[in-house]
């Protein structure tokens, strides 16, 4: 046989088993993806919110408000002559005076309805409302 042959022919060979190893590697390595089963989805992650509320020398704004367990309310006072400070009775709790340009976080973990008051301003009145979480 002339050397050209021998040459093809090793190129075929070579092609053949590239092409044959290539199928290989594909079978070994398909992995089929398991059915989804219902239970093992997860539910939607909630992240919390942040929302403000500012106290004023007359009232609280806004005066009422809607959030979710887990988000948090910044009450912040923008009163530049008067400090005050938040009551929410239902919860037992009281924040330290807060001055001009100060605040207090409070992060509701409970469903319902908190009123909530200045004592040192017991005018001024406002609500936050605490839903839960949708499923």
């Amino acid at each position: 046989m002339k050397p050209i042959y021998w040459i093809l022919l090793s190129i075929g060979v070579l092609i053949f088993l590239s092409i044959a190893a290539a199928i290989f590697i594909v079978k070994v390595n398909k992995v089929d993806k398991p059915p989804i089963n219902e239970s093992h989805v997860k539910e939607a992650i909630y992240y919390p919110k942040t929302y403000d509320v500012n106290i004023n020398n007359v009232d609280f704004v806004p005066p009422e408000l809607e959030v979710v367990v887990g988000d948090s309310v910044v009450f912040t006072s923008i009163d530049k002559t008067n400090s005050h400070n938040i009551y929410i009775p239902n919860l037992n709790i009281t924040s330290k005076r807060i001055s001009y340009d100060s605040n207090f976080t409070y992060t509701f973990m409970t469903e319902g309805e908190f009123n909530y008051t200045c004592n040192l301003h017991p005018f001024k009145k406002g609500k936050i409302i605490v839903k839960p979480l949708k499923n």
